[in-house]
C-alpha cells in the first residue's frame, strides 16, 4: 500500500493514501460541488463523517443553526451511537465564555487547534467527553450556525483546523442562503429527516410577519408543493455532466469505467451519481437509467 511516514513529536508513525489529508482549497470545492447535489444537511454531515473529513477519523457530526433567541437548532447529523443531537435548543447565552468565542467566530475544543487560545477549551455539559470541535459557521457579517463533530483519537491540529476551516465556508453559505427573500435555500423540518432539499423559497409559501411566532419550513418533496402539484424531473434538472454520467451508466459502465473516461476521480463520479438518484428519486442503477430513456433524458438505444 503507498503510504508516506508523517513526523510528530516524539514518534514516527505510517499514513495510508486514503488517509492523508485532501488540501484545504480543494476540499471546499468538493464539499461546494456536494453541497450543488440538492442534498439534506443529514447528507452533507454524512459526507463530511465518510468522506471529506474522513482521514481525521470523525465519528460523528451535526450540524446546528444559531436563531436570534441564540438556541442551536438541530439542521442535519450523521454518526454513531447516542448524541446526535446533545445541543439541540442548547442557548450559548447559558455559558457566556462559550458565546463570546463563537461570536468571534473562534472555535471551541477538547483537544489544541492552531492558533487556539485557552479559553478556546470546549466544556459544555451536555457533551460527553472525548475529543471534538465545535466550529463556527460564519458569514461577513454574522454567525449563523455551528458544526459540532467529534473523533475517535484526538487528530492532528493543523490538519483539523485546516479541513474543518474548509467544509464550514460551504456550508455556511448554503445556510445563509436559506434565511434570504430571493435565493435558493435549505428546507428542512425540525430534526432533519434526510428529504429536506435545496429549494426556492417560493415554494414555501410567504414569510410570516414581524413578531409572529417562528414556525418551521416545510420538506419540499417531487411531486408535492403548498398543495401545487410539481412538473417531474426533467433534463433541465441534471447538470451536463450528471446526463453525461446517466448515458454512460445506460452503457452498463461501472464507477471506475466512467472515471477513466470522463478523466474524473471515481469518488466524484460516486457523488454525481447518488445526486442524480437523488434528483430523479429513483433507488439505483436500473431505475435512473429507465427514468433517462422514458424521459428522453438519454437515447432510448443508449
Amino acid at each position: 500500500m503507498d503510504q508516506i511516514a508523517t513526523q510528530t513529536p516524539g514518534r514516527l508513525s505510517t499514513q495510508s493514501a486514503a488517509d492523508r489529508p485532501i488540501p484545504g482549497a480543494c476540499l471546499t470545492l468538493d464539499v461546494t460541488s456536494f453541497l450543488l447535489g440538492r442534498v439534506s444537511m443529514d447528507e452533507v454531515s454524512q459526507y463530511c463523517v465518510l468522506t471529506a473529513l474522513a482521514p481525521l477519523h470523525p465519528w460523528q457530526m451535526s450540524i446546528y443553526m444559531v436563531g436570534s433567541d441564540s438556541l442551536f437548532r438541530l439542521v442535519g447529523s450523521f454518526g454513531k451511537g447516542a448524541g446526535l443531537d446533545a445541543l439541540h435548543e442548547y442557548s450559548c447565552l447559558e455559558d457566556p465564555h462559550v458565546g463570546a468565542q463563537l461570536h468571534r467566530g473562534r472555535p471551541l475544543a477538547t483537544f489544541p487547534l492552531v492558533g487556539m487560545r485557552p479559553e478556546q477549551h470546549l466544556n459544555i455539559s451536555e457533551l460527553h467527553d472525548g475529543p471534538q470541535v465545535l466550529w463556527p459557521l460564519a458569514t461577513a457579517n454574522r454567525v449563523i450556525g455551528v458544526i459540532h463533530v467529534r473523533f475517535s483519537a484526538v487528530p492532528d491540529a493543523h490538519e483539523t483546523s485546516e479541513a474543518l476551516n474548509a467544509v464550514a465556508g460551504p456550508i455556511a453559505l448554503a445556510l445563509d442562503m436559506s434565511t434570504g427573500s430571493d435565493v435558493i435555500g435549505f428546507a428542512s423540518h425540525g430534526h432533519s429527516n434526510g428529504q429536506g432539499i435545496l429549494a426556492h423559497p417560493s415554494t414555501l409559501g410567504p414569510l410570516p410577519p414581524a413578531g409572529a411566532p417562528e414556525r418551521p419550513l416545510s420538506v419540499v418533496r417531487w411531486g408535492e408543493s403548498q398543495g401545487n402539484m410539481q412538473a417531474p424531473p426533467s433534463a433541465k434538472d441534471l447538470t451536463s455532466r450528471q446526463l453525461r454520467v446517466l448515458s454512460l451508466m445506460a452503457k452498463g459502465m461501472t464507477n471506475g469505467q466512467i472515471a477513466r473516461v470522463l478523466a474524473f476521480s471515481e469518488s466524484t463520479v460516486r457523488q454525481e451519481t447518488m445526486a442524480i438518484y437523488r434528483i430523479l428519486q429513483v433507488k439505483g442503477r436500473a431505475e435512473a437509467v429507465d427514468f433517462g430513456r422514458t424521459h428522453g433524458l438519454i437515447p432510448a438505444h443508449a
